[in-house]
């Protein structure tokens, strides 16, 4: 009897850890399959900080300024061996945009220009198919046309040098961050902006600007800070920029935008282009240099793949404004192409939507035995 009610005993035992052992388990199996609340956050917080386009496509929008400067900081991070035009167009395909840097890449195109008749057309497009897998660069070969170094004419100079910061404005020059507008003017050197809210102002905005509405701060300034100190620009009707207080809120006015372009012409048709600028656009600011191999077909100097380099320099120095201590950079180069169709070499030594105090950059460039600069750009007070 005893024995009895011992074994029913152990085995209710059984039968209730048994129970209690399932229970755990599906109380586990129901906790695994619930969501993290932090992933959940972290997921929603990356979709935030990534822009979208709006207005149909016309430009990007930012939901805030942290968003912005996260783009500008990793746009740049391109994968081992992967060029930065293609790395540039997948990321305006994922945003589903069309941006500056892409209108302009199509028009710098024989597809792109207008030519004179469409045999024309046809037969820049051939040559220029003939030459792009060369390798062997022309040597000097002297003729009529001066070979040497150059000065870029005032017709080829372009506004902006740094093709990341084309890649996320439209053609219109312009970009939405938080509840602004803005459209950078090359003409006038300012950055106008308006509330996003207001829609029937956006053509006014991208042509003549005169609307009491819509605002303006020189590019040397440091926008985006004085916008969340609370100091507005000036209207889009005044003439000259009376705000005193300088773009660094009590640190002193910004640097002034350089820059040094040319280049080495080393046969009749065939050049290396090259840039070195201080970009300053009033939302972000970069120290960038760039050169590119072109070779000239009807009276147009196109693209041409060829093996560039940038040559070693010193490095460059720079201090940001109001961190008040210099910033060097005399680590190794990118020497190789790995920029477009293998025909440009870039390099992009700082950038930040904050302006510098100074700088002071040096840079060469190569393709095959020609060489151009050295290129300089300074600035010290």
């Amino acid at each position: 009897m005893l024995h009895q009610f011992s074994l029913s005993a152990r085995r209710f035992a059984l039968l209730t850890s048994c129970g209690l052992l399932l229970a755990s388990t599906a109380c586990q199996k129901e906790q695994d399959s619930s969501p993290s609340p932090l992933m959940s956050t972290s997921k929603v917080d990356a979709k935030e900080q990534e822009p979208i386009a709006v207005r149909g496509g016309k430009h990007l929008k930012f939901n805030t300024r942290k968003a912005f400067e996260k783009t500008m900081r990793e746009i740049g991070n391109l994968a081992p061996g992967e060029s930065a035009q293609t790395h540039l167009e997948k990321w305006e395909k994922a945003h589903n945009f069309l941006s500056l840097r892409a209108h302009k890449a199509k028009r710098a195109t024989p597809q792109g220009t207008q030519a004179s008749s469409t045999q024309n057309l046809t037969s820049s497009a051939q040559l220029l198919s003939s030459t792009q897998s060369a390798s062997i660069i022309e040597e000097p070969t002297g003729g009529d046309e001066i070979l040497g170094t150059y000065e870029t004419p005032a017709s080829e100079q372009d506004y902006l040098t740094d093709d990341f910061l084309a890649s996320v404005l439209s053609p219109d020059y312009t970009v939405q961050i938080g509840e602004n507008i803005y459209r950078l003017d090359a003409a006038t050197d300012r950055i106008y902006y308006t509330s996003a809210d207001n829609t029937t102002l956006y053509d006014e905005l991208i042509s003549t600007p005169t609307s009491p509405e819509i605002y303006w701060y020189p590019t040397d300034q440091n926008v985006l800070d004085l916008q969340e100190a609370g100091i507005s620009g000036e209207p889009a009707a005044s003439l000259r920029w009376t705000i005193g207080i300088g773009s660094g809120i009590g640190c002193g006015p910004n640097a002034d935008r350089r820059k040094s372009e040319g280049g080495v012409i080393y046969s009749k048709n065939q050049r290396l282009d090259c840039k070195l600028v201080y970009e300053s656009a009033g939302i972000y600011f970069s120290i960038i240099a760039k050169a590119q191999n072109q070779k000239k077909v009807l009276g147009i100097w196109w693209s041409q793949q060829a093996s560039v380099s940038l040559l070693p320099r010193p490095g460059a120095m720079w201090e940001e404004l109001c961190v008040g201590y210099g910033t060097s950079d005399f680590g190794s180069y990118s020497n190789s192409g790995g920029y477009g169709d293998n025909n440009t070499v870039s390099r992009r030594y700082y950038q930040s939507t904050r302006g510098l105090k100074s700088y002071n950059c040096t840079v060469g460039f190569a393709v095959g035995n020609a060489q151009a600069g050295p290129f300089h750009i300074e600035f010290a007070r």
